[in-house]
């Protein structure tokens, strides 16, 4: 497009200038107000009707060519501000870039984005693979990583049934029996690396497995699939494939399994500490000398399992964990069951960081959302409950002081629950910790019990007594599930009111117990708890106790009001029918009954 010298006339109809377009209206003129071809100052000009004022910009040296344009708008509407460079012709447009060429312009951005992102990622994970898992004992190289992606599995299917990945619950015809896990914990790089074997039997054929995973990265060279007993290798029908929509690794034979016999999956991965608090976390807290400290803690709640390891992540597929945790010397490793054994490694890493592996007993017959684990520089207290059991309370350094409330009160608690129920708590220890970061109030991992600091701790001087209160509730919460929902658990989540319920109604009845003063139970609940759901369930929004779970987002809305407050009414109310000695009674037999049924099962 030509430039053309700056003119103080009006421009002409239908010529372009180097500045507008004219059209034939002739109201719609052009006035110039400043031309000073002998200057570099700028020069104005006014479209009058359009409010439009330009200014061009000199170039030194050529002075009758406009080299920039400068358009703002006087009425405050249509575009701000437009240049243009090189003096070319420009058509003033009172409006701005439509919507679609917006949204096209931003899609591309994110696009672009998303692949330089997954070129890095892919980078960095072929780049730590084989120092992880090389630093581990029993190790192979990882030559090829495999990234979840979406399986629609329109190929191959097997001949049991072509949808079963499709189901959003697990089938039945697999059931677990002991993960064998080590964790390797990186917390300067901020990863961590697993190496997990999986024992099941085959209770009905089938040439399908399915394991629930997220957000993990597998090693295909990794994968191990054994018939127990001769240790014959079960032969594959390709590599893993991932379907994504129901968080499934899709695994499958060529020829189906046995009816009855047990098989063992082995598999190595790697993957990036959840940047939400959920799954393997890594979270950071500033001492008082003003040092940054980091520690890795765990959430697998409700569905978080899947994050940290492959597992059967259903609360009805329980199993025995053989857990085992390499972390940098200086730190501490815990988990649900005490340690059996903690060596240093004899090897260090490239930067000279020194590593140690943390082993722990084999938990009992628990559900995968119920595994814990984390690597800190925590101080602890501990006080013996009963003969073989160890009651410990865990905090920073700077606030373990604040924990001795915890302390005293947990072991109360402990011993009133554990009469109650009737029921010997089957673990050798349990630890509180209180976290710097939690996403919840407190978890019931079993034996590690984790909070919010804001929960657990307790400053006499500041804290106030209805935060007393609260606290004292929330730790009588999760150490009722220890009994409620550990040991006796619900089949799936569409029964979650059944294990708060009982968590809630036991915290609050042993809380009537040790503080009479406070009457939490016949007095406060009904205030604070019965009047606000009556409240909330006479509204249209209100659902049953007990719902269908179809998709993840049932599950999640299962966490409210209605579980927590309306399903300890009704139990209230029952208790209040039958009477407290029947109710107790009732709970006894219960938990003896549930307990022996399920070891009869698993033998």
């Amino acid at each position: 497009m030509s430039r053309s010298p700056v003119s103080d006339r009006p421009l002409e109809s239908g010529r372009e200038n180097g500045c507008c377009r004219q059209t034939n209206n002739k109201t719609k003129s052009l006035q110039l107000l400043h031309h000073m071809t002998d200057s570099q100052k700028p020069l104005v000009a006014r479209c009058e009707s359009e409010g439009v004022e330009i200014t061009a910009v000199r170039m030194p040296g050529k002075r009758e060519h406009i080299v920039n344009f400068v358009s703002r708008s006087r009425k405050g509407t249509g575009e701000d501000e437009v240049r243009v460079s090189g003096g070319a012709g420009y058509r003033h447009r009172n409006r701005r870039c439509p919507p679609n060429c917006m949204k096209s312009i931003l899609c591309f951005a994110v696009l672009i984005l998303f692949i330089i992102t997954f070129v890095l990622v892919a980078l960095l994970v072929r780049g730590t693979c084989d120092h992880l898992f090389n630093a581990s004992s029993n190790t192979s190289v990882v030559e090829t990583v495999i990234t979840p992606r979406t399986e629609q599995a329109t190929d191959a299917k097997p001949s049991s049934s072509p949808l079963v990945w499709e189901n959003f619950r697990l089938p039945t015809n697999l059931k677990p029996s002991h993960y064998e896990l080590s964790l390797r914990t990186d917390i300067h790089r901020g990863i961590f690396a697993g190496n997990i074997t999986v024992h099941f039997t085959c209770l009905k054929e089938t040439d399908v497995i399915l394991l629930h995973t997220k957000d993990l990265n597998y090693s295909v060279e990794s994968f191990r699939f054994l018939k127990e007993g001769g240790n014959e290798e079960v032969n594959s029908n390709g590599p893993p494939t991932f379907y994504e929509k129901n968080d499934y690794l899709v695994l499958r034979t060529v020829s189906p399994l046995d009816q009855g016999t047990r098989y063992s999956l082995s598999m190595q991965y790697v993957a990036v500490f959840n940047a939400n608090l959920l799954g393997l976390y890594q979270g950071k807290y500033v001492t008082s000398q003003g040092v940054t400290e980091h520690y890795v803690a765990s959430f697998l709640s409700p569905i978080n399992a899947r994050r940290v390891y492959p597992c059967f992540d259903e609360p009805a597929f329980k199993a025995n964990f053989s857990i085992s945790i390499i972390h940098p010397v200086g730190y501490s490793a815990f988990s649900n069951m005490d340690v059996i054994n903690r060596q240093t490694n004899p090897t260090t890493t490239g930067d000279g960081e020194a590593w140690e592996t943390t082993s722990f007993r084999t938990t009992p017959v628990m559900s995968t959302y119920l595994v814990a684990f984390l690597v800190c520089k925590f101080q602890s207290k501990v006080q013996i409950v009963r003969e073989g059991v160890e009651f410990r309370v865990l905090a920073r350094d700077d606030v373990i002081d604040q924990a001795n409330f915890a302390l005293d009160i947990g072991v109360r608690l402990f011993n009133f629950l554990e009469d109650y129920s009737g029921f010997d708590y089957p673990l050798p220890k349990l630890d509180m910790v209180a976290l710097p970061q939690l996403v919840v109030a407190g978890m019931e991992n079993w034996g590690l019990v984790t909070y919010r600091e804001s929960y657990m701790l307790y400053d006499e001087r500041e804290t106030p007594t209805e935060t007393l209160q609260e606290i004292a509730f929330v730790i009588a919460h999760e150490l009722g599930h220890q009994w409620y929902s550990n040991l006796v658990t619900q089949v799936y989540w569409d029964e979650l009111w059944l294990k708060e319920c009982f968590a809630t109604v036991m915290g609050k009845i042993a809380l009537e117990e040790l503080f009479p003063e406070w009457a939490m139970w016949d007095e406060q609940f009904v205030v604070k708890d019965l009047q606000m759901v009556m409240k909330l369930d006479s509204l249209v929004t209100s659902h049953p106790i007990q719902q269908p779970v179809t998709k993840v987002g049932d599950i999640m809305d299962n966490f409210d009001m209605i579980s927590y407050q309306k399903s300890p009414a009704i139990l209230r109310m029952l208790q209040h029918s039958i009477r407290y000695e029947t109710f107790k009674e009732g709970l006894e037999i219960c938990i003896e009954t549930t307990y022996q049924s399920r070891q009869l099962r698993m033998s």
